[in-house]
């Protein structure tokens, strides 16, 4: 029986147009189910997401927009679960994608807002993104500056792998 451990909150998973990565050299990974979508609403496995994290080797990071705060982010996520960023010549098993979701103008009253997505994929064996395995959204103050909320929301992705 598959141990869903947490169902996440509305998401629309649009089609990205991310570049081609090699092909990951782990069939293990190309096995897992991924998230189940039920109406708008994306339940993942953490268990799987922690299986498919000890299994893989090497992480492409995709910050969308491209911008440095991002990829230092990434990179430090990567760097603290003990991968390899994948290169050109290397391999990825695993894809991470970081993106805001905050909208531009001015938001007005107190509360948070959700401000950023973090999504896990799997890579499919032809190279490009395949499956989702665990999507994340930060959500905090809107006045927050995007290099804290990038910061913050890999943050959160480590607080949950190491959470019972």
């Amino acid at each position: 029986m598959r141990n869903v451990a947490t169902t996440l909150g509305l998401l629309l998973l649009a089609a990205a147009p991310l570049s081609a990565a090699p092909q990951s050299t782990n069939p293990d990974l190309s096995r897992m189910a991924g998230c189940t979508l039920q109406g708008r609403t994306y339940t993942c496995s953490k268990a799987d997401l922690q299986r498919a994290l000890s299994l893989a080797k090497t992480i492409t990071s995709i910050s969308q927009p491209a911008n440095h705060a991002s990829d230092a982010a990434l990179a430090e996520l990567v760097r603290k679960l003990g991968k390899t960023p994948a290169t050109g010549d290397t391999p990825a098993d695993l894809i991470f994608i970081l993106e805001p979701l905050q909208e531009a103008g001015v938001q007005v009253g107190p509360g948070t807002v959700d401000l950023a997505r973090l999504r896990v994929l799997l890579v499919a064996p032809d190279g490009t993104p395949g499956k989702l395995l665990w999507v994340q959204t930060y959500n905090g103050d809107a006045s927050m500056a995007w290099s804290a909320i990038a910061r913050a929301a890999t943050l959160a992705l480590q607080d949950q792998l190491h959470s019972h």
